[in-house]
């Protein structure tokens, strides 16, 4: 039936909030809650819907359920307060089997038969479009739908012609396309359009219509309407973060639950707890002064008794949170159910334990793999590797996508990258090409970072500064020269002073965000690509760092000629951004700097936690510091100590 055919007078309108999503990308938040109940800004998402909904005038609603539908109709029924005026009608239509958009659609509509006009908004769909004007274009236009699209976020797949008519919803992403928003309104004739399957989408009534020449409009939001789509942890918790520094004028109820969240925040800081980037607070929280939320969402009643960070994560409703000392030996229930492994018959096969002290394995169920992670709080840092390798993505660095990351059992699910290091290629041009990938995705991040910092708070560890250069020539200095060389007597007030003049270069020089463990042993190779693993440690510092830690890496040591090349590369690379300049005595300064830091890990890895292999890499180590000060006339006596060591201890190091 065309608009031609359909009553003016067709306009009784009913609203239909889909609810049904078991939310299984957001696992394991939703293990025990449905997605239409989790939280936004402390408020169930469906009775947010529910509210916005009502708060425009519609009286009839109908929302459907699968997952724990009882929670569903409790968050709805609770809305009463919150409406204008009298609180809608509110009517649940049940799925026992998922029924898709379009069958639950097809389903529910029937028990508002007389609503000719339907709005429809997914529950997990957060937004303060004004509902009335999206309503008037489509009954002024008469419409078969009218959806609104999303010009600045998501996929962006829909295209429009130049009279709001949508083209397609399948196209390539481009900039000049839309993203479907989850919201709509349509005669209720659409559903003539779903094929006659159980469980169509939507999205096939709205192509059969346009096959049928039906008027299918796209109308386009402002960037100045807040929209967010929550199917994600990581969606869920950028909402939040945008959500508090956003002016909710057409959306008075969450402009009250954003006011309530501040105060909550404030309550926290007042108790000595470090809130940064976007953290959503729940009621009656009890949270131990000292502890550091970044980038998380913490439901009602959740406890944290002992100081520690929390970091990208969703703490669900009731948890209790203790930082774990000894990293678990096996992957809790909560990973498993997430990610629908059978605790009986999946894979677990442990990996090489690094130098870290964490955990590693890789899960698998015979067609699907993960590397598995287990930390502790010793090192609070690890808490923020998730953190860390969403702001590397940002930067457009290539580093392993975080899946799962539950601080409750210290817990990290990473994609699988494989099994191939950089370490282990050993053929150097193959090497060369992988290591220049890395050269150039890290002068990204360091050319990048700063203009993206300003836009995605990170928790970077303690920069690089007189107290931290100090304790890395420390930290050689009693591990490997006096513990291991028993030596300590060639550390000389000529080295020192060496080593000052050269703290004092890095200090002065431009900073910004660096990987600071920038080595073969954390590059994987997969698919012809290279990423960067490990990025827990990032602080800020100077860019030379990494390019030091990688061209001097004592796990490969590579020739002159190829370090030569990756130098000039990372410069072409900088100047190309428009990066502050970092100089050859930068790099020598720096390399000095990481090289006796790694020695000395070398020392204590070996010595004090038994890890004997890293013994193998003490000579290789001195060697590099011996050819990074080469031509430094500044570095003379560390050259020669590094020399004298290498030379007197060969035989026992090679």
């Amino acid at each position: 039936m065309t608009e031609q055919n359909r009553e003016k007078n067709d306009t009784d309108i009913g609203a239909f909030i889909l609810a049904a999503g078991e939310g299984r990308r957001l696992r394991p938040a939703t293990l025990k809650t449905p997605k239409a109940a989790i939280p936004f800004c402390g408020c169930p998402l469906v009775s947010l819907a529910a509210i916005k909904i009502a708060s425009s005038g519609i009286r009839q609603i109908v929302v459907n359920t699968h997952y724990l539908p009882g929670q569903v109709e409790i968050a709805v029924r609770n809305i009463t307060d919150d409406c204008r005026g009298e609180p809608p009608f509110v009517i649940f239509s049940h799925e026992p089997t998922l029924l898709n958009t379009g069958g639950g659609l097809r389903q529910g509509c029937l028990l508002v038969p007389r609503c000719s006009q339907i709005i429809a908004h997914n529950a997990d769909v957060i937004s303060d479009y004004p509902l009335p004007d999206l309503l008037s274009a489509h009954i002024e236009k008469k419409n078969l739908a009218t959806l609104l699209l999303i010009p600045d976020r998501g996929p962006k797949t829909v295209s429009i012609a130049s009279d709001g008519r949508i083209v397609s919803f399948r196209e390539p992403s481009r900039h000049d396309h839309y993203t479907f928003s989850g919201i709509y309104v349509f005669h209720r004739h659409l559903l003539d359009y779903l094929p006659d399957t159980s469980a169509p989408s939507i999205v096939e009534a709205f192509e059969n219509a346009l096959t049928a020449g039906e008027r299918i409009i796209g109308l386009p939001g402002a960037t100045t309407h807040f929209w967010s789509d929550l199917g994600t942890p990581r969606s869920y918790i950028d909402a939040h973060r945008r959500a508090a520094h956003w002016n909710w004028t057409h959306f008075p109820a969450l402009a009250g639950a954003v006011r309530e969240q501040r105060r909550r925040q404030d309550g926290l800081r007042e108790n000595g707890i470090i809130l940064t980037g976007g953290v959503a607070v729940g009621k009656n929280v009890s949270i131990a002064p000292g502890t550091r939320l970044h980038d998380c969402v913490l439901w009602d009643n959740v406890i944290i008794p002992e100081p520690m960070d929390v970091s990208t994560a969703i703490i669900t409703r009731g948890s209790r949170v203790t930082p774990p000392h000894q990293p678990i030996t096996e992957p809790s229930p909560a990973v498993l159910n997430t990610l629908e492994l059978d605790p009986a018959s999946h894979q677990f096969t442990p990996l090489p334990e690094q130098g870290s002290g964490r955990r590693y394995a890789r899960l698998s169920d015979g067609g699907r793999s993960w590397i598995w992670s287990a930390y502790t709080q010793d090192r609070p840092e690890n808490a923020h590797t998730a953190a860390c390798a969403e702001f590397m993505a940002q930067c457009g660095v290539r580093a392993p996508a975080v899946l799962l990351h539950t601080p409750e059992s210290g817990e990290i699910v990473f994609e699988d990258l494989g099994d191939v290091r950089l370490l282990d290629i050993h053929d150097p041009d193959r090497r060369l090409v992988f290591l220049t990938q890395v050269i150039e995705q890290i002068a990204r991040l360091h050319s990048q970072a700063p203009a993206v910092l300003n836009q995605f708070p990170l928790p970077l560890q303690e920069p690089f500064g007189p107290d931290l250069y100090a304790w890395e020539r420390n930290y050689f200095r009693e591990e490997t020269l006096a513990a291991v060389f028993h030596s300590s007597s060639l550390w000389t007030p000529e080295i020192e002073k060496e080593c000052q003049a050269g703290q004092d270069l890095l200090i002065r020089a431009p900073r910004t965000v660096i990987h600071r463990d920038l080595q073969s042993a954390n590059i994987m190779v997969k698919n012809g690509q290279a990423r960067v693993i490990d990025v827990q440690g990032m602080r800020l510092g100077v860019g030379a760092y990494d390019v030091a830690s990688l061209l001097f890496d004592p796990y490969t040591c590579l020739p002159a000629a190829h370090r030569g090349a990756l130098w000039r590369q990372y410069l072409t690379c900088l100047d190309a951004e428009g990066a502050a300049t970092v100089t050859t005595e930068m790099l020598t300064a720096a390399a000095a700097q990481r090289l006796m830091q790694a020695l000395g890990a070398y020392g204590k890895l070996w010595r004090k936690d038994g890890r004997d292999w890293f013994k193998d890499y003490i000579h290789n180590g001195l060697i590099m510091l011996e050819q990074a000060t080469a031509d430094s006339p500044s570095h003379a006596a560390l050259r020669a100590l590094a020399r004298k060591l290498a030379d007197s201890h060969s035989d026992q190091f090679t």
